[in-house]
């Protein structure tokens, strides 16, 4: 299932880094630097884009206290964003086929819109008809059969 949403991605936004990978691309590890890693961490791992949970015995002034003691979260950072531009979107649908398997793999992704739209509650009905894909597993002894 990763695998096929993620080449569904790369091929509805194949102009754009939106539609790399989520692990990210391997052959960019070697390239990596510390400046690099700082300069993430100083962007991203900022206050408002944080969020510390504590469980069991713990009162929040403490787990407070621990997190600004031990995490040092700026409050707010002045770098503006590497990348502002919205990524292009271009409807597509994508099969995979592997001979070796039994199954096989789509995915269809296109611009659902949004509840203030005319076409909202039509699309509505077209996701009750095509349904969500539940697998009974009970029923998979023919998947061996091949």
């Amino acid at each position: 299932m990763k695998t096929t949403l993620e080449n569904a991605y790369f091929t509805s936004y194949r102009d754009d880094y939106f539609g790399q990978p989520c692990s990210g691309i391997r052959e960019n590890i070697p390239l990596l630097q510390d400046a690099m890693i700082a300069d993430y961490k100083a962007r991203n791992f900022i206050g408002p884009n944080v969020t510390i949970s504590g469980s069991g015995a713990i009162s929040i002034e403490t787990l407070k206290k621990l997190a600004e003691q031990k995490l040092s979260l700026p409050s707010n950072v002045s770098a503006s964003p590497l990348n502002a531009k919205t990524p292009l979107f271009t409807p597509s649908i994508m099969m995979m086929r592997d001979d070796e398997l039994s199954n096989t793999s789509v995915a269809v992704q296109f611009k659902a819109p949004g509840y203030n739209d005319p076409d909202y509650f039509g699309m509505q009905l077209v996701k009750e008809v095509i349904g969500d894909y539940k697998i009974n597993r009970d029923n998979l002894a023919h998947l061996n059969n091949v």
